[in-house]
């Protein structure tokens, strides 16, 4: 990862490295390469969407309140971008949805849930987990290549070989 993303997409930085140290703690964890037991892995893969899924609302809701603050249309930075467009409310729905539906799903549970319940429910919750480090990672490594083709602002638009004054 380069230097300038970090610095352009610092956010974008955070959740990519969130989602590659979570799944190469768990896939550490479930080969036996790691001390801590693969309980614990799934519990934090469950655990993670929800504070994702946040993350995600709010960096949504501070580029909605940016857009109305702008003249232009509020999707006409991203209409020539549609496939950016589609990732990027895709990963909206899905990091909300699956937050909020594993909120839901510990919310109501029963006091006494025996130990196959709560299996079942930490299933439930690691499936929700990775639909969102799925999302979250398809996001932040489309930013990543969208910024590798955007020509840097710093660079000399002339290459080397090419002469300065071309006025005749």
């Amino acid at each position: 990862m380069s230097r300038q993303f970090l610095a352009a997409a610092p956010l974008q930085a955070c959740k990519l490295a969130a989602v590659l140290v979570t799944v190469l703690a768990a896939i550490a964890a479930l080969t036996g390469l790691s001390p801590v037991g693969p309980l614990r892995v799934l519990l934090i893969v469950a655990f993670i969407g929800p504070l994702l899924g946040l993350v995600v609302l709010v960096e949504t809701l501070v580029a909605g309140y940016r857009a109305l603050l702008t003249d232009e249309e509020p999707l006409g930075r991203f209409g020539d971008r549609p496939v950016y467009l589609v990732l990027r409310v895709l990963e909206v729905v899905l990091t909300v949805t699956a937050g909020g539906a594993f909120v839901v799903l510990i919310w109501t549970l029963p006091e006494n849930l025996p130990g196959p319940g709560a299996i079942g429910v930490l299933f439930v919750g690691v499936a929700l987990g990775l639909l969102v480090l799925v999302a979250v990672l398809a996001r932040t490594v489309l930013e990543y290549v969208l910024h590798r083709r955007t020509p840097d602002p710093d660079a000399d638009p002339q290459p080397a070989s090419r002469s300065v004054d071309t006025r005749e």
